[in-house]
């Protein structure tokens, strides 16, 4: 199964070092109540990753993007809810709100996820965010 993550350049690094990375926060748990996964998010590849740029923008970091390659059984699927931009008219409060397929796990590692590539986001031009894919797994 194919899913990317949006991670800090730390995470990154010590996934390429080899370490086992653990999470166990439980995100419907948070401030926010946002998200019923636990640990590491993941999405699926069923909408282009480009196009999930604006709604998770302030949300994650986009040090990294990093694709990879997983067992589907080592993931559970969870629910996140993020801005609808395409019912969004930037009037009134709360926005309106989406539900999403995420993935989670409480650990990985290069054992269990093997990485395809990685790179990062250009917010260059303010309505045409990229991908800029810099490295290969």
């Amino acid at each position: 199964m194919k899913v990317y993550r949006f991670m800090s350049r730390e995470e990154l690094d010590k996934y390429l070092a080899g370490k086992t990375l653990e999470n166990k926060t439980d995100w419907k748990n948070n401030a926010h109540n946002r998200s019923s996964s636990v640990g590491f998010c993941f999405f699926g590849d069923d909408i282009p990753i480009e196009d999930r740029l604006h709604y998770v923008s302030g949300i994650v970091s986009f040090q990294v993007i990093a694709e990879f390659e997983a067992d589907s059984r080592k993931l559970k699927q969870s629910v996140g809810f993020y801005r609808d931009l395409a019912k969004d008219n930037g009037v009134g409060w709360p926005p309106p709100i989406m539900a999403v397929t995420e993935y989670c796990t409480r650990r990985y590692s290069r054992e269990s996820f093997r990485l395809i590539r990685f790179g990062r986001v250009d917010r260059t031009e303010i309505f045409n965010w990229r991908i800029i894919w810099e490295g290969e797994g």
